[in-house]
């Protein structure tokens, strides 16, 4: 529900609005059961080999219907929304300014979990003669996730442009059409946090003590995690410049650069602390993480003709590293997570398979239980001539999300018949191949054709897989260089085959528009992963391909 009031009776170009909303979702569960008097009729002799006689058999009573119900699960969520904003122009001056309040209330069904977020606001943009412009946002935000003497927290955000097009020294050329520059930063509390009631020291029960006759146990209590004192919001200082532009009144750019600090992340501080503490050590906000990275788009437009046509692109590319998270203290840094990319897999590298029994006598020792022919052999990264978990390096690239992101994309219509693809890939993604298609036969699961195929044997020594086996080798499930695939793909992500019919026909039938079309979703994937693919491989459901064909109509 939303209401607008305009207020311009108080001052010219007040106004105001308020929104709400509510949603209330449910599951119910109910049974109902009812027994009914049932009967039969059995076979009491027989001559040679046929029944010839029979008796009835009831058993059983009717009853009346019984039952019970109850309510699985439930979701309650309260939005409201209240605004007072004012616009007005000066001569060169143009003001837009706002003042916004939010509460949003969230319940489940269960334990501790009803959230409540609030935000009251303050938006003003500032324009001066349309070419310079300003906008400040300053923002008050609580939530009830947060330590109760933390729950309020101010971000503030600045932005800055430049529209150049509009400059005078630049209307006497054809060559921009458009051309703005921009800046802006902010700062950003959130209310990510480490476990729901974090501020308060956990409690669990131990172990017995012997106390009691014959030294018998006795209930006893240990800490748990001490409480986070001090705690406070994590924080992200954001910055972006950009420029967006058209040339020749056809072709659109986008390029925008970004810069974002995150500090005050929650981490535990086990690394700072010996085990001799006796409890789980606190979490503390210690983290920071760097995070850059650059957005570029483009677009053309043309019509020659009857003939229409675009062309467009955009790539984006981002990094991150960890600066601080409490690491423990390591023997080798390049087994340390700080310094690298959030989600930065390290593994073992992969030298081959154990040919023989010779073989594994005559190799470094492995610390990753028995080994026989045809499992995975590894190399010794730091000389100690033994294979353990100080031999982890860095390997790969995120497991989680990929590090670039690009499309294009084409159309062209021609006389109402049109067409339009669309292609999306990723790169520098990393996969690590798991679960029970790539280690088969482990309690009593089945086995893939391709893993059969490329199973190691004395015969196949460089097969892509170790060898088959009903038994877990932990050995061989240590992640590695040999489990590590290219995940990038580059995909045909629609296609589509259109006809818009003449409006002669359509104004016989009250139509503004109407149009017939084949249209193809996920046609086509380029990657290097065999049999599966790269967007669904942590899922139950393979990923689909789809062809519709249908009619679009307007009036």
């Amino acid at each position: 529900m939303s209401l607008r009031q305009d207020l311009s009776s108080l001052t010219k170009g007040l106004g105001a609005s308020v929104r709400m909303g509510y949603d209330n979702l449910a599951s119910y569960w109910e049974n109902h059961t009812k027994g009914y008097k049932y009967g039969m009729v059995s076979v009491a002799s027989w001559e040679n080999g046929l029944p010839v006689a029979g008796e009835e058999i009831t058993g059983g009573k009717d009853t009346e219907m019984s039952g019970d119900s109850k309510l699985d699960w439930q979701y309650r969520a309260f939005n409201f929304q209240l605004n007072v904003d004012w616009q007005r122009q000066f001569g060169a001056h143009s003001l837009y300014s706002m003042l916004l309040y939010t509460y949003k209330y969230d319940n489940a069904k269960g334990i501790n979990n009803t959230f409540y977020r609030q935000n009251a606001g303050w938006y003003t943009h500032y324009g001066f003669k349309n070419r310079y412009f300003a906008d400040f946002t300053l923002m008050a935000s609580a939530s009830n996730l947060l330590a109760p003497d933390h729950r309020w927290n101010v971000s503030p955000t600045v932005g800055l442009a430049w529209l150049i097009s509009n400059e005078k020294c630049m209307q006497s050329q054809n060559v921009v059409n458009f051309l703005k520059l921009r800046a802006s930063f902010g700062m950003l509390n959130t209310d990510n946090i480490p476990g729901n009631g974090y501020w308060n020291e956990t409690v669990g029960g131990g172990n017995g003590y012997p106390i009691n006759n014959n030294f018998g146990g006795d209930g006893g209590w240990h800490e748990g995690r001490l409480a986070s004192v001090n705690g406070t919001t994590e924080k992200a200082y954001k910055y972006n410049v950009g420029v967006d532009a058209t040339l020749f009144k056809g072709l659109t750019l986008t390029l925008d650069g970004f810069y974002e600090r995150r500090s005050d992340i929650w981490v535990s501080s086990d690394g700072q602390n010996s085990a001799v503490l006796g409890a789980t050590s606190p979490y503390v906000n210690a983290g920071i993480v760097d995070s850059w990275g650059t957005e570029i788009g483009a677009n053309y437009c043309k019509k020659i003709g009857n003939v229409e046509f675009n062309l467009g692109g955009t790539f984006t590319y981002n990094r991150s590293k960890i600066i601080e998270m409490l690491e423990e203290p390591a023997a080798y840094d390049y087994t340390r997570s700080t310094g690298n990319p959030v989600g930065q897999i390290f593994g073992l590298q992969a030298i081959g398979y154990f040919v023989d029994q010779a073989d594994i006598d005559n190799s470094l020792p492995q610390q990753f239980g028995p080994v026989k022919a045809g499992d995975i052999k590894y190399k010794d990264m730091n000389g100690d001539k033994v294979i353990n978990s100080d031999d982890r390096v860095a390997m790969g690239y995120n497991s989680t999300c990929p590090e670039t992101y690009y499309s294009f994309s084409l159309g062209l219509e021609w006389k109402g018949l049109g067409f339009s693809a669309q292609f999306q890939g990723v790169g520098n993604y990393t996969a690590i191949l798991s679960g029970t298609y790539y280690h088969p036969l482990v309690d009593n699961t089945t086995i893939s054709n391709y893993v059969y195929r490329n199973r190691w044997t004395p015969e196949t020594p460089n097969a892509r897989f170790p060898r088959l086996t009903t038994e877990t080798v932990d050995n061989n499930l240590q992640t590695s260089s040999l489990w590590l695939a290219d995940r990038s793909f580059l995909k045909l992500r629609n296609c589509e085959v259109y006809y818009k019919l003449p409006s002669s026909w359509l104004n016989k039938f009250w139509m503004k528009i109407a149009k017939v079309y084949v249209r193809g979703v996920d046609l086509l994937c380029f990657d290097s992963i065999d049999q599966l693919d790269p967007e669904a491989m942590s899922t139950s459901y393979p990923a689909t391909r789809s062809i519709h064909v249908g009619l679009s109509v307007g009036f």
